[in-house]
């Protein structure tokens, strides 16, 4: 690894990001060190290769029942969540989902203090320790526990940051959290996982566009299946105001936002690539809307629930196309977590 390479590429990922600090970290901590093999989906594994490590994509390092368990997030994700998590040095870091533990190393590199990761699976841990152990980062402490119930032994923390898809906040992490500390968390919105802040006062806010492997155990999504869908042949479209496709993330958290009965769907022949899935509307027990790009298409839907969403997305746009993080919300206890609620606009 040369130090010319690992410039570029820092340059490259935190192209977005003022943070110096953030962009220092990425400069000084090899990926390399921490990614020696990339997984396929039926569990074949090879060795990565300089170019795969240098480049801004996610890395998936292992598979269980054919499905993605662990990975080295998109550098670019990780730089913006980083400077959204506003570090400080001497901040004391929760960070939840180990992955490679180069997101640790980074923190660490960033603050100068001690970091805890935790993570579910052993092995996960075991080998991203071996991996901090590599670069040095001695103030890192991987632990294998269950992402719920936080680092009690480690805490208080100035800031919890976690790295899957999460169905809401447990208890345990503000009673960890100092009293001016920050939570940044990927959180179940729709069928998409944002980014969002949250404060001890319970005070949330969206952060970034984001979309990781969902936790296991109690911090599972509920009712996070990606359906499959088939429109009907020909498809019934409904012109709305045409969209980038850039923006469509930003009009699936508004529309999430106002209504709750907004999920993920794979809808066969909507987008070009076949695996990106679809924003729709779904009535318990009856039809659907999906929302495409420039219509909207009713699968089974009655006259009512279209009605409805092209209320929504006309709405979205008459507010001039808010992004995530122009949303704000509560955080409210059931079922075992706390929950956005109450989402609203601000200035």
């Amino acid at each position: 690894m040369t130090d010319d390479r690992l410039h570029r590429y820092a340059t490259n990922v935190t192209a977005g990001v003022s943070d110096r600090a953030v962009v220092d970290a990425f400069a000084r901590v090899p990926r390399e060190y921490f990614v020696h093999r990339v997984v396929d989906p039926d569990g074949r594994a090879t060795a990565v290769t300089p170019e795969q490590v240098y480049t801004d994509e996610a890395l998936v390092t292992r598979v269980s029942d054919g499905r993605p368990s662990s990975s080295s997030s998109q550098p670019s994700l990780m730089a913006d969540m980083l400077e959204k998590l506003r570090l400080r040095p001497g901040h004391r870091v929760l960070e939840v989902g180990t992955g490679t533990g180069y997101n640790a190393a980074l923190i660490a590199a960033i603050t100068g203090a001690p970091v805890v990761t935790v993570d579910v699976q052993p092995d996960v841990v075991a080998d991203a320790t071996a991996a901090l152990a590599r670069v040095g980062a001695d103030s890192v402490t991987a632990v294998n526990a269950d992402g719920y119930l936080g680092a009690p032994d480690h805490g208080p923390f100035d800031r919890i940051i976690a790295t899957v898809g999460i169905g809401g906040v447990p208890p345990a992490w503000f009673d960890q959290l100092a009293p001016d500390g920050m939570i940044l968390a990927p959180i179940e919105h729709g069928g998409i996982q944002p980014c969002l802040t949250v404060t001890p006062d319970l005070a949330g806010r969206g952060a970034v566009r984001s979309g990781f492997m969902l936790a296991a155990g109690a911090l599972h999504p509920r009712a996070t299946a990606t359906l499959p869908m088939t429109l009907p042949d020909p498809p019934d479209a409904v012109p709305v105001p045409p969209l980038d496709p850039n923006r469509y993330y930003a009009l699936w958290f508004g529309l999430a936002a106002r209504d709750d009965r907004v999920e993920r769907r794979t809808v066969d022949g909507l987008f070009e690539k076949p695996w990106q899935t679809a924003c729709t509307v779904t009535e318990p027990g009856g039809g659907s809307v999906v929302v495409g790009l420039d219509a909207l298409y009713p699968v089974g839907a009655d006259a009512g629930l279209m009605t409805q969403v092209r209320a929504l997305v006309g709405e979205w746009h008459a507010a001039g196309g808010p992004e995530v993080w122009d949303w704000h919300c509560r955080f409210t206890f059931g079922d075992g977590l706390w929950l956005p609620t109450g989402w609203r606009l601000e200035p």
